[in-house]
């Protein structure tokens, strides 16, 4: 992702033939709330209606997000995505 290191939220690309996608940032931590949801309604429309999940978070580090099912997108998919900790507002 094109992301600042410190980044707390932002949008990443989970690219087309790919079932996850790598999120840089130092504010995550094992204990991090992540949320996340795919931009807009495009892939319901093209039948691609996958669900996204956390799959990895390496403390201080990055997150790694993807598809539920382990399968490939068929299309590029723009996830939307915001790192809280237990506690914070």
């Amino acid at each position: 992702t094109d992301s600042d290191a410190a980044q707390f939220a932002g949008r990443t690309t989970l690219n087309s033939g790919s079932a996850t996608v790598t999120v840089s940032t130092v504010n995550v931590k094992s204990d991090s709330l992540i949320y996340h949801a795919t931009e807009g309604n495009a892939n319901i429309a093209s039948g691609q209606n996958r669900v996204t999940e956390v799959k990895t978070i390496s403390d201080g580090a990055y997150f790694t997000l993807g598809t539920q099912d382990g399968q490939a997108m068929a299309r590029n998919t723009v996830i939307m995505w915001e790192v809280r900790r237990p506690g914070s507002a």
